[in-house]
């Protein structure tokens, strides 16, 4: 795991339920170390280096940058997912999983419908705006779930408001996946917040989609460790490329510089269409394509 040398985070970190397990088992000595030097040690790539010199130069590589602004989008997407100000939204996992939709039933019900609570501790909450992400003026499409409800809607304390999140196929087929953004503001503190979830559903036939459907969990196989070659196997070494008798480098093409480069233009374009034979044939294809990669390197140059 990646704490960082932030002493808050590493204060978290000795308080979460993954560290406290396992320092169980391992025993109080799992405990007496501190955070890692944030001098020689990378947060973001999870790597430790012989000093701060090589350090900081990996902090202004390009892949140490990419990490970095991947986490920020992360942490963001993360962020927005989460219940926040005393308004709680149900599916805390970020996703709503619409369950799969077998292409012979929509004539008998072409609408699917997943409900999203939403609890408040407040009266001053409310439900001001519920906007879909595809149907943005940057993407330009219109998306196949819509609220069964519109907004602004006030929140009770002791009634739980169910927002009906209707999905429609109509003649499409496959994976539906959206992004669906919840407003909300605090009447008597002015304070407005969003928060998002993604719904996702697929359209199909219903035996085509229990065969190709996992049986079992995915388990990512162990890394495997690159281990070089230290005891060569016996026979003879194999001859190198440039002893093989027939290949042999390309003689220049007897051309003047003074063709492409002496003269305006339109002379120029003339003397280089001028080296180009009229007619492509055998025998006048070697000079077609040795003018044409003249002309190429002199352009180079």
């Amino acid at each position: 795991m990646t704490i960082g040398a932030n002493p808050a985070m590493w204060a978290q970190h000795l308080s979460g339920k993954r560290h406290l397990n396992n320092a169980e088992k391992l025993g109080p000595a799992s405990t007496r170390a501190g955070p890692p030097n944030s001098n020689t040690w990378c947060n973001v790539c999870s790597t430790r280096f012989s000093g701060k010199r090589a350090a900081n130069a990996h902090r202004r590589s390009e892949k140490h940058k990419r990490k970095v602004a991947v986490l920020e989008v992360g942490g963001r997407i993360k962020e927005s997912q989460q219940s926040k100000n005393g308004v709680a939204v149900s599916h805390e996992s970020g996703i709503i999983e619409i369950p799969f939709v077998d292409i012979q039933s929509l004539a008998d019900q072409p609408l699917r419908t997943m409900d999203i609570t939403i609890s408040a501790r407040s009266h001053h909450c409310r439900l001001i705006a519920v906007r879909f992400l595809s149907t943005g003026t940057s993407v330009g499409r219109q998306s196949s779930f819509y609220a069964g409800t519109t907004p602004p809607v006030r929140l009770h304390v002791d009634d739980n408001f169910k927002l009906p999140i209707v999905f429609e196929a109509g003649d499409l087929r496959g994976y539906f996946t959206d992004t669906i953004e919840l407003s909300f503001d605090n009447t008597e503190s002015g304070q407005e917040w969003k928060v998002s979830r993604t719904i996702r559903t697929t359209v199909g036939v219903a035996a085509d989609y229990a065969l190709l459907r996992p049986t079992a969990p995915y388990v990512r196989p162990p890394r495997r460790v690159i281990t070089h070659v230290r005891q060569p196997l016996p026979g003879p070494v194999p001859s190198l490329r440039a002893t093989i008798p027939y290949i042999k480098a390309l003689p220049p093409y007897p051309l003047d510089d003074a063709f492409a480069t002496l003269g305006s233009l339109d002379q120029r374009i003339a003397n280089i269409r001028a080296m180009l034979p009229t007619v492509v044939n055998g025998s006048t294809y070697r000079d077609f394509w040795s003018a044409l990669l003249f002309v190429e390197e002199h352009q180079m140059r």
